[in-house]
């Protein structure tokens, strides 16, 4: 009896080991999702600064954007990390968190180092991405030179041993807001004065009053990362109020001549073809009455 006893307790103990090893295997088998995050620091003409974090997640063989992830972002100062703030990424997987320059940056500051971290949860795991940046200011101009030439002239300044001075040999691009995408109308580089000249065309069409969106930009350079500024222009040609007559369509009660042709020919085949079943019908519905009698 006792012996019956103990091998049950050993076949029960080996149960519970071999149970414990296989969850133990299950979870070991669970490989967490890796994580990335690149941070832009957009620097604007209105004394703000966007701080961009692009946040995706490995999956299969392709990192993909994920939409509703917590990244934090904070500032370092003195080997301190201070905390500014909190955003969620949108369908493009980016966070963006908008900020008051003067409120955390002072004037006489050569570089800016700004985190965008992301602490990570059970399945993806956690990631980081730093930027340090100076601090720069892009300005847009319009330039009439004659009725028909225009340009538009930008001006970049950057800090420089606490100052704010021109910063030469950078390129500067030039977008033209559209409904969908920026339409790109040129690019040019800074001379030592940090002036750059772009040639405006004269046929791009604006709204009621001839306005015209424009963006300047620096992207992803080396000391002020993306600086940018916008301005509205009354460059463009102005769109007519008012009803316009419309070439006539096929919708329309003056539809041209070679169109109602078109219709009654194909609307006339069609229907001819179903007068020719129907007869048919009619037709094989007699001689069947004749022969079954």
């Amino acid at each position: 009896m006792r012996s019956k006893f103990i091998y049950r307790y050993i076949v029960l103990l080996g149960c519970l080991v071999l149970s414990l090893t296989f969850l133990k295997s299950q979870d070991e088998g669970v490989e967490m999702m890796r994580s990335r995050l690149s941070l832009t620091v957009i620097q604007k003409d209105d004394n703000k600064i966007d701080l961009q974090a692009d946040f995706r997640v490995r999956k299969e063989r392709s990192y993909e954007r994920m939409a509703g992830v917590p990244v934090i972002f904070l500032i370092s100062r003195d080997s301190i990390n201070e905390e500014i703030g909190e955003a969620l990424t949108n369908e493009d997987g980016a966070a963006i968190l908008e900020i008051e320059a003067a409120d955390w940056i002072a004037v006489d500051t050569q570089t800016i180092t700004f985190i965008a971290t992301y602490e990570g949860n059970d399945s993806i795991s956690p990631s980081d991405r730093d930027a340090t940046v100076m601090r720069a200011n892009l300005a847009l101009e319009g330039l009439e030179l004659d009725s028909a030439q225009k340009q538009v002239q930008l001006t970049l300044i950057g800090t420089e041993d606490g100052t704010m001075k021109p910063v030469a040999s950078a390129e500067v691009n030039l977008y033209l807001k559209r409904l969908f995408s920026n339409y790109k109308v040129g690019s040019a580089e800074t001379d030592d004065d940090g002036i750059a000249l772009v040639d405006f065309p004269s046929d791009f069409s604006g709204d009621r009053d001839g306005n015209l969106d424009l963006i300047a930009m620096v992207e992803d350079h080396d000391l002020f990362s993306t600086v940018r500024t916008a301005r509205k222009l009354e460059w463009g040609q102005k769109i007519e109020e008012g009803e316009q007559e419309l070439p006539p369509g096929l919708w329309s009660t003056d539809a041209p001549m070679w169109m109602l042709i078109t219709f009654i020919v194909l609307m006339g085949t069609v229907w001819g073809h179903y007068i020719v079943i129907v007869l048919n019908l009619f037709k094989i519905k007699k001689e069947g009455k004749i022969l079954t009698s």
